[in-house]
């Protein structure tokens, strides 16, 4: 049972399921959920693919960002439709699509500047498609940015698995020394994208897959997206342009 919490602003998430399944009818249990950053009851319902997430946030602790909050809200709502989709069999994506109450506010897809780095890079969709129709790292990279969205708590590792998906495009599969030709590829991308390795994500992201529970901020995430989307777009220069990006044109990425 959720223990007390003084009166506070009610938040009302909602959003739907997908795939559709007109025969859901879930009603969960409240609990107190705490982040680094945030302390909030939150009480999920489920009904005909759609879902609802009645927050509470502690104002102890001050107004939170809306941004913040729908990243702890999207994972307890990722939760909530596993463990759903566990009980069933089955598998569920769950998109939170607006904010009731104390603030109103209707979401989409899109993740800060993301798109504008996108348009910087000169490189088109039609471009990125041609690509990725010839090139299985640049597909697993993409699968793996998808995934950084959809899911704040994977963004610590997805970010991450994006970049490395591309690395095993500079490896030399010919040599038999596999933790040489692991790190000369690292030297080979660095020289081929101007890409320095990702010392904070390579981190974060060995801490998620040996099972520890990495929290970001909403700028920590907004960050990893960042130098993961521009990681993949260096990628997608290089293999349009079928040679190493020049440091006078393509300054380096770093942390």
């Amino acid at each position: 049972m959720a223990d007390e919490l003084e009166l506070r602003p009610e938040y009302v998430f909602t959003g739907r399921l997908t795939p559709e399944n007109r025969f859901l009818l879930v009603d969960l249990p409240e609990l107190i959920v705490q982040t680094p950053e945030l302390r909030f009851s939150v009480d999920i319902k489920v009904k005909d693919s759609r879902i609802t997430a009645t927050v509470r946030p502690d104002v102890g602790r001050g107004t939170p960002r809306v941004s913040t909050l729908r990243d702890s809200v999207a994972d307890c709502a990722r939760v909530a439709v596993d463990v759903l989709g566990f009980y069933q069999g089955a598998a569920y994506y769950v998109h939170l699509e607006e904010v009731t109450g104390a603030v109103t506010e209707r979401f989409d897809s899109r993740l800060g500047d993301l798109r504008e780095l996108l348009v910087d890079s000169g490189v088109s969709e039609p471009e990125i498609w041609e690509l990725a129709s010839r090139h299985g790292a640049l597909r697993q990279s993409l699968s793996d940015l998808r995934t950084s969205i959809l899911s704040p708590t994977d963004t610590p590792y997805s970010t991450f698995r994006a970049i490395e998906s591309i690395r095993q495009y500079f490896v030399d599969r010919a040599d038999a020394d596999e933790q040489r030709a692991r790190r000369i590829s690292w030297d080979r991308m660095r020289a081929a994208l101007q890409l320095e390795r990702w010392r904070q994500g390579e981190s974060w992201s060995k801490d998620a897959r040996h099972g520890d529970e990495v929290y970001l901020s909403y700028d920590e995430r907004l960050a990893a997206l960042r130098f993961a989307w521009s990681a993949v777009l260096r990628f997608c220069v290089f293999l349009r342009m079928g040679r190493d990006l020049s440091a006078g044109d393509y300054p380096l990425i770093s942390d």
